[in-house]
């Protein structure tokens, strides 16, 4: 990229690609005549228009978006299958909602089950109320399809095409308020990137212990929670209570259980990948901010009025700071974080040969649902924890003490039975093409085939949903954010993530230390 004079007012807002090239993650940089002040006549009003369309969601969700359980329809659609489309009263005031509907938000959405509780016990509009559950479970989980149910009593009007005129409001998002939708998808974003105890063995050295014995994984979070549904079970039934409450303590606990069966799930550490890289991190994160914001800019320079009206030094400015504001309060994407997501990713499409209850299976992962023997564990898991709910709660007219509860439905073993059914991998399979993460540079990382696999399928997995984001927006976010970042990284995902660490910053005219304020989001 040409290098432009420089005063004090200047400010790191570019980029050049490393000395021996003229091109970064392949694609040519800004033209050499290109000038740096606005173009005079440029009105605010369009520099408040393009600052509004750069949109804090497409950002936000590019980059805050690090990793997926099963797919939130896909969590949905096995408890509801395991229960026949069961429901569940959650909270004292009546709110229900199906089994799978509870598995699908657990630990993804919201953080507890005494969280869900809460929102459940205050019914209402805003953030804290029963809203909350309500925009998660009709519009961040979403319709379901008629082929999402597998009996006449899965079906209902709503779930169809077209569906009753007074149920099609919950499936429209501006009847939410923002302060609810806020509230939800903060917290989504907060409980991606910090999610270890989705996975089986986020800490490579306890992959040795029991699945229910290492801790903050997915099993150990499971126990808590069948326990705690357990005793709640026993206790009603010496009271003669409802399994209301255990039931739902279940659901929540399902949700670990079955990511479990999710082959991503299995053998990435997580933890120890984000800390090896995590000392081998140059910025990647400003370097991932400066890239897009650099060929969203260049784009909207080269191919719009606008752009060519109001000069560099407004549009990098805009720009820049639309992301820059967008990110302000929200984790940020790290490189350790990007591979374990890709190792995630390559082995929920490639799947996993295991032994479930001493059987050979092959499992698959998120999206990837009806592949393999996974449906079938997944379901086989959750009934057979339901059971035990069941089973202590007809236990309470005999059974004096919850740890005979416990004794007798681990029958002198250390596991319950849903836990008996998660799958191990099977050691007769080798390494299974494992792609290779613990190495000192980046190169080395690219140089093992399995590893650039894994992480071109990640990025290819996430220019949908960038795409999708970009085609509601308004111009020229909306072609800056498709055709200047998005088409460019489709088409070569590596040679793109090259350019993203290669990333050297330049200086460049920054309006916002002329005195000039930008509008705020």
């Amino acid at each position: 990229m040409h290098e432009h004079k420089l005063n004090r007012n200047s400010q790191a807002r570019g980029s050049h690609p490393e000395p021996h090239s003229s091109e970064a993650g392949g694609v040519k940089q800004h033209p050499e005549k290109s000038t740096i002040a606005p173009a005079r006549g440029a009105h605010p009003n369009s520099i408040v228009d393009l600052q509004r369309t750069i949109g804090n969601e497409a950002v936000v969700r590019m980059l805050s978006n690090p990793i997926q359980r099963f797919g939130e329809k896909e969590h949905r659609n096995i408890g509801d299958w395991a229960t026949n489309r069961g429901y569940v009263r959650l909270g004292t005031k009546g709110y229900l909602l199906t089994y799978g509907e509870l598995v699908s938000m657990a630990g993804y959405m919201f953080p507890s089950l005494k969280y869900m509780e809460n929102l459940a016990n205050n019914p209402g509009k805003g953030a804290g109320t029963s809203e909350e559950l309500d925009y998660a479970r009709f519009i961040k989980i979403g319709r379901r399809r008629s082929q999402d149910a597998r009996t006449d009593k899965q079906q209902v009007e709503d779930d169809m095409n077209g569906g009753l005129p007074l149920e099609e409001a919950k499936y429209n998002p501006a009847n939410y308020t923002k302060e609810a939708k806020k509230a939800v998808d903060d917290l989504f974003y907060k409980l991606a990137v910090d999610n270890s105890t989705h996975f089986d063995a986020p800490r490579g050295k306890d992959a040795d212990k029991e699945w229910q014995d290492r801790p903050a994984a997915s099993g150990s979070s499971y126990r808590t929670y069948h326990e705690q549904a357990l005793k709640l079970a026993w206790e009603a039934g010496k009271n003669g209570g409802s399994t209301a409450p255990a039931v739902a303590a279940e659901a929540f606990g399902d949700h670990f259980l079955t990511d479990a069966v999710s082959a991503g799930h299995m053998r990435t550490p997580r933890l120890d990948i984000i800390d090896h890289w995590k000392q081998r991190d140059t910025g990647f994160i400003d370097k991932f901010k400066g890239y897009m914001m650099l060929h969203v800019s260049e784009w909207i320079l080269a191919n719009t009025k606008l752009g060519k009206g109001l000069g560099p030094g407004v549009i990098y400015s805009v720009v820049g700071d639309g992301i820059d504001q967008a990110l302000k309060s929200k984790p940020p994407l790290t490189l350790g974080i990007l591979v374990a997501v890709a190792i995630h990713d390559f082995d929920n499409k490639n799947g996993l040969k295991v032994l479930s209850q001493g059987k050979k299976k092959t499992i698959y992962g998120d999206g990837h649902l009806l592949e393999g023997d996974t449906e079938k564990i997944a379901i086989a898991a959750v009934r057979a924890g339901l059971t035990e709910v069941h089973q202590a709660h007809q236990m309470g007219a005999s059974v004096k003490t919850f740890k005979e509860v416990r004794e007798k439905l681990l029958e002198g073993g250390t596991q319950y039975r849903p836990e008996l059914i998660i799958p191990k991998l099977d050691p007769d399979e080798g390494d299974q093409n494992m792609p290779v993460w613990k190495v000192n540079t980046f190169e080395e990382l690219l140089a093992d085939s399995n590893m650039e696999a894994a992480l071109k399928l990640t990025i290819l997995n996430n220019m949908s949903e960038i795409n999708d984001i970009a085609s509601g927006m308004k111009e020229p976010a909306k072609s800056g954010i498709k055709h200047g970042f998005a088409d460019m990284v489709k088409a070569e995902p590596i040679k793109a993530l090259r350019g993203i660490y290669n990333y050297k910053e330049t200086k460049v005219l920054d309006i916002r230390n002329m005195g000039v304020e930008l509008p705020t989001h």
